[in-house]
């Protein structure tokens, strides 16, 4: 069968789209993602730590930035989805944004994590701006970098194969941060420890992701496949979702999921450090949220096609409830904490699997 490729770089039509990433190709795509993933993780995990502990910024003020922050995140979310759809470049759609952001991002994770000895005025204004710099690259590479497993290939078992590496290195990432980011940044100390620790992950960043953005492929022409199918207008879309029990119900699901996420990895190195005096405790505290995760990773296939995913999500969020309640015994006991983090640990994986499946 002849194939009708496109005479762009990295970019192919026809027959190509239902081709199968390489290993190699689906690997490189899943270092970009470990890249973009270690700063999202520095962000969820430390910034509010860092702000209110080390820049000195008042945890009121802080708390109303992360707020603003994210409503601006999901505007800015709608946007570049729109303009990953119109962008037409001899790169393709989507890795045009991985070459153009994957610097500027790097820079603003480090920016964010060097406030400078100001005022409080001027410290609370260049935290403003730095976080919706952050905000604002961070979508502009996210997006994209999502929407290049689709245009990738359209076989589903390639699709699977791909997600499947990229969980393995957000595992990775999101790992070597929560255990070596404070560690590193102490031993160093103050302002320059983590100055140093987002320059490191800042070149990690531009590493992973050029690298991405040479060895990955847009095969799939999406305006060919769209002019295809029947168009049908946005606002019936939207009012389809909105009688649609089971999206609703999904939805508020994975938002009280995500926002148990949130407290445990965010709340982590304040327990830490004011709960149980010692900041080198959250290391040991990542760490067993973490690994029970990447146990279960290798089972989880099985698990789902045995039981399914409503069983399996059942079952994770008696886990996620008897995790707290263990960890109520005694709040103050290490052990007893980190009991209920291994039993906690598996809502983190219940995201994953959504994510991949």
């Amino acid at each position: 069968m002849s194939l009708e490729i496109k005479k762009q770089d990295g970019y192919f039509g026809g027959a190509q789209q239902q081709v199968r990433p390489g290993h190699n190709e689906m690997l490189f795509y899943g270092m970009g993602f470990f890249g973009i993933i270690l700063i999202w993780t520095m962000v969820g995990t430390f910034l509010t730590f860092y702000y209110t502990d080390i820049a000195g910024i008042p945890a009121a003020i802080v708390g109303t930035l992360m707020l603003v922050a994210r409503l601006l995140d999901g505007v800015t979310d709608i946007g570049m989805g729109a303009i990953v759809d119109r962008t037409k470049t001899k790169y393709g759609k989507a890795r045009p944004w991985i070459l153009w952001l994957a610097i500027p991002f790097a820079i603003s994770g480090v920016l964010l994590f060097s406030v400078p000895d100001l005022s409080m005025t001027g410290k609370i204004v260049y935290a403003y701006v730095t976080y919706f710099l952050l905000i604002l690259t961070y979508t502009a590479i996210s997006i994209p970098y999502k929407t290049l497993l689709g245009l990738m290939t359209q076989d589903q078992k390639g699709r699977t194969l791909v997600n499947i590496y990229t969980g393995v290195f957000t595992m990775l990432s999101t790992i070597l941060v929560m255990t070596l980011a404070q560690p590193i940044a102490s031993s160093i100390g103050g302002q320059l420890g983590w100055t140093v620790v987002s320059i490191a992950i800042a070149l990690i960043i531009i590493v992973t992701c050029l690298t991405a953005f040479l060895k990955t492929k847009e095969r799939v022409d999406i305006e060919t496949i769209a002019q295809a199918k029947k168009k049908i207008a946005f606002t019936t879309e939207f009012k389809g979702l909105l009688t649609n029990k089971y999206w609703i119900i999904i939805t508020i699901y994975c938002v009280i999921a995500y926002t148990l996420n949130a407290l445990l990895s965010g709340a982590g190195i304040f327990y830490a450090t004011y709960i149980l005096g010692n900041t080198g405790y959250f290391s040991l505290i990542a760490l067993t949220l973490f690994l029970p995760t990447i146990i279960g990773f290798f089972f989880v296939g099985k698990l789902v096609q045995k039981y399914g995913k409503r069983n399996i999500a059942l079952v994770v969020s008696l886990a996620a409830i008897l995790g707290s309640v263990v960890k109520l015994i005694d709040p103050t006991n290490l052990t007893v904490f980190l009991i209920g983090n291994v039993i906690q640990a598996w809502p983190y994986y219940l995201l994953l699997l959504f994510y991949m499946r």
